[in-house]
């Protein structure tokens, strides 16, 4: 089961994204039955979904995956599976266990688990099921004699670092349908796993800490997509770290996706402006299918590029979306606020930037102290970090470790609530100016996308308006204090 907690500004009504991870350990697990619940599509009575779920497998084992914003959840479901249906295992895996399975294993909610893996689990899982000896499978705990007995990971039985070893996802596992990108039903795919850069902030390296930039052989990426289009996909997720990080391997996957007549498909995922900015490649992406990219900025400010570890500067972040723009790709650039050395000027300059750029959209993120990653480690020591995670305090605990919320104060004396009130602000200006662009046609979203952009046009701007109605009268910060408990509000669950 993977958890139904979100990303706010991805709204279920814009996209509910499928959970590729639960589907190739299916894929991965032949000899037995696997069945794929993704929370995701039953938010509305998570209780009903897992009693569905559980009456149509008749499961032997029970495993629930969770990012680290979703662990709380996680600990509830596994309460209510455990009150409800006593006697099935309970295994826990995804990034909050790879990270932090020793203090799940101490903690008084982690003793609900029976079992954890950490890292990928594409070959361990099968080893799990397949194995009443556990000690040689990689990253995997499990309780012996009452206590907690943690695996090293890359151990005996693990992934062997041959990418190609792994089956492509079994996606007809998925007990539930409904996934849509907007109005197009999407689905998630790796072309690759893995990357090169050392980015401090990055999580993956905690999930995947020996392996660099990794591509599946072309035939398996390509065979997957006609199996997707075959099921009826339009939209084609590529849920890679960076699929362009390497151009020459990235070229070839978009010349078959053209020469094989998969370029009905629509293909979005995340990139680097370094591989943005290289002359041709967004050409060949929108002559591929391309039409749409997360674009990772992070941030225009050199210092802290460098404070991050960020390979980019401004120069391949602004020629990286004007190549975009000019071929027809929709970008939503993303923008990494709350970093050690901003101020109040650094931060509203970042906005500025953004709006004499064509960027289609930005997304500001919080510099989040994710556990494992380097940076978190360096705001500790420095005593920047005053939402340290747990079950609650009173910055929210795990809950808010999404990306949505403020956790560390800067070194200019900027506190999380000040840091909010100032991204509210700027984030609001810049989504009136962003309107303005969008009625005009002037973005690449309204250009290519006129149904997509009646979508939008119906379904965020009203939210907005009437938010904005409620909060008149109210201050800036007071107005961001409002959206931070309504932001908490959406991943909150009675189960």
């Amino acid at each position: 089961m993977c958890m139904p907690d979100i990303y706010q500004p991805w709204q279920t009504f814009h996209i509910k994204g499928p959970w590729i991870g639960g589907a190739s350990i299916a894929g991965n697990c032949p000899n037995h039955d696997v069945y794929v619940a993704d929370l995701i599509l039953k938010r509305s009575n998570i209780r009903s979904g897992i009693k569905e779920a559980i009456e149509l497998s008749d499961p032997q084992i029970i495993g629930l995956s969770a990012m680290t914003f979703q662990y709380p959840t996680a600990v509830k479901v596994a309460n209510h599976i455990r009150a409800s249906y006593p006697g099935i295992p309970l295994v826990l895996g995804g990034y909050h266990a790879t990270a932090k399975r020793e203090e799940i294993a101490e903690s008084a909610e982690g003793q609900v688990f029976d079992y954890m893996f950490a890292g990928e689990a594409d070959h361990t899982f099968k080893a799990f099921l397949d194995r009443e000896d556990f000690t040689d499978i990689s990253g995997f705990s499990y309780k012996k004699d009452g206590k907690w007995t943690h695996n090293p990971r890359h151990t005996a039985i693990c992934h062997s670092y041959d990418i190609n070893t792994i089956k492509p996802p079994k996606r007809d596992s998925r007990i539930w349908e409904g996934y849509h990108f907007h109005s197009r039903r999407v689905d998630t795919a790796e072309s690759s796993r893995g990357c090169d850069y050392r980015c401090k902030f990055c999580s993956m390296r905690v999930m995947l800490p020996k392996t660099r930039f990794t591509a599946f052989n072309l035939d398996r990426v390509i065979d997957d997509v006609k199996t997707m289009k075959h099921m009826g996909v339009e939209s084609v997720f590529f849920a890679d770290d960076n699929p362009a990080l390497h151009t020459d391997q990235f070229k070839a996957l978009n010349r078959r996706i053209i020469s094989e007549h998969l370029n009905d498909v629509y293909f979005s995922g995340m990139v680097s402006p370094e591989s943005m900015a290289e002359p041709g490649v967004t050409k060949l992406m929108k002559e591929a299918g391309w039409d749409f990219v997360f674009l990772g900025v992070e941030n225009i400010h050199q210092n802290n590029l460098n404070g991050i570890r960020k390979k980019s500067n401004e120069d391949l972040a602004s020629r990286a979306i004007n190549n975009l723009y000019d071929d027809g790709i929709t970008t939503l650039a993303g923008l990494i606020v709350g970093n050690p050395n901003d101020t109040e000027e650094i931060i509203r300059m970042n906005f500025e930037w953004f709006k004499k750029h064509p960027v289609d959209s930005v997304m500001p993120q919080y510099l989040t102290p994710y556990p494992g990653t380097v940076i978190r480690k360096e705001l500790l020591e420095e005593g920047l970090v005053m939402n340290k995670g747990g079950m609650n305090n009173e910055y929210g605990g795990w809950s808010t470790y999404n990306g949505e919320f403020a956790h560390c104060r800067t070194r200019s004396g900027l506190a999380p609530k000040e840091l909010e009130t100032i991204v509210y602000e700027e984030y609001c200006d810049f989504c009136k100016y962003r309107f303005k662009k969008l009625i005009n046609g002037t973005l690449v979203f309204a250009r290519n996308n006129p149904w997509h952009m009646c979508k939008w046009v119906l379904r965020e701007p009203f939210p907005i308006m009437a938010r904005a109605c409620a909060y008149m009268g109210l201050s800036v910060s007071d107005r961001a204090g409002r959206e931070r408990k309504r932001k908490m509000k959406m991943n909150q669950f009675n189960i």
